[in-house]
């Protein structure tokens, strides 16, 4: 038998799955009338359709779900904290170990030197073929003069 769920919104941006999800999983009526603080009857009718969902309770089931996930705007939207790490929700499986947010000024400063290094190998290795190429036009033209002279 297929079970119908008619919980709506008075907000149209919330998502019917999402309504879904924070009333029907995870939690009991007893445990949202008590984080909603509202009657179990007050869940049911959530629940059958009759009452429509105020967004603020929405929110704050949502705040709740969320529990270690950061909610904010900009790249540490999403992030999670589990154990030891910042898992960073940003497309690719990157966590941050909490040890090495005190390294992260000596990271800068390696970084920065890296640049500084290539840069300089750059340099140097322009500068030798350089005087590569010099040394041999010199040595060339001097066997010609040697020839001229001897």
């Amino acid at each position: 038998m297929r079970r119908e769920f008619k919980i709506h919104c008075s907000d149209v941006s919330i998502q019917p799955d999402t309504l879904v999800w924070l009333f029907h999983f995870g939690r009991t009526e007893q445990q949202l009338a008590v984080d909603l603080a509202v009657t179990i009857d007050q869940i049911e009718r959530w629940k059958s359709g009759h009452d429509a969902v105020p967004p603020m309770a929405v929110r704050l089931l949502q705040v709740l779900d969320a529990g270690d996930t950061l909610r904010c705007a900009g790249p540490w939207n999403g992030s999670r904290a589990d154990g030891t790490r910042l898992y960073l929700d940003c497309g690719h499986d990157l966590a941050l170990e909490f040890a090495e947010l005190e390294r992260l000024p000596d990271y800068r400063r390696l970084y920065h030197l890296h640049h500084l290094q290539t840069d300089l190998i750059e340099r140097l290795t322009i500068e030798r073929d350089f005087y590569r190429r010099e040394c041999h036009q010199q040595a060339r033209f001097g066997m010609v003069v040697n020839q001229l002279f001897s």
